[in-house]
């Protein structure tokens, strides 16, 4: 797809995926990741390919005719951070019904000292609802490469870890903070 060559112009870093986990997920899923860079969506796309999800991105990159063109086309759902968002709420269940998989970060913002952030309890309940199964996602040197606050990039050892993959079973059995402690463990960095 374009979208890989532009990623692969702009990011300069090896990057290694770990293969040890079989994963035998039958779309739709969701995946989470922790978000150390603005590269994140090139590594995790790359790590689970031939599997393509629907992202869900801050609304904030609509804003420009370009970017909202662009993202349209590639079929990202709009949301607006650290605030309840209907419309995103139900273009996630619109694109589950019709059999695709959903990537997200909890964090829902870049790192400014390379430490992450934990996700919010409303997660947890979004994530319980869904009632699907999760692949847990953890990127690690991308922080080190190209942090929110530099403007160039440097070279770093990017690896993308599966730190966990929860079955459907096992989501609608937890309860929301025991799911929401799974999350933030599986994404820490």
């Amino acid at each position: 797809m374009w979208y890989f060559r532009v990623f692969r112009l702009l990011c300069k870093n090896k990057v290694k995926f770990n293969k040890k986990q079989n994963l035998e997920l039958e779309a739709p899923f969701l995946i989470l990741s922790n978000h150390p860079s603005p590269y994140d969506v090139y590594y995790t796309t790359r790590s689970i390919y031939p599997e393509r999800p629907t992202f869900i991105l801050n609304r904030y990159y609509f804003r420009k005719k370009l970017y909202k063109k662009m993202l349209e086309q590639i079929g990202v759902i709009p949301k607006k951070l650290f605030s309840p968002d209907m419309e995103t709420i139900k273009k996630t269940l619109k694109t589950i019904k019709a059999g695709y998989s959903v990537f997200m970060c909890p964090e829902g913002r870049l790192g400014i000292d390379g430490r992450n952030y934990p996700s919010t309890i409303e997660t947890g309940k979004f994530i319980k609802q869904l009632k699907l199964p999760i692949l847990i996602l953890n990127i690690r040197g991308a922080y080190i490469a190209k942090p929110k606050w530099r403007k160039k990039q440097m070279k770093s050892k990017v690896r993308v870890d599966v730190s966990r993959v929860i079955s459907k079973d096992e989501v609608l059995n937890y309860s929301v903070e025991e799911i929401n402690d799974i999350i933030n463990e599986g994404i820490k960095y």
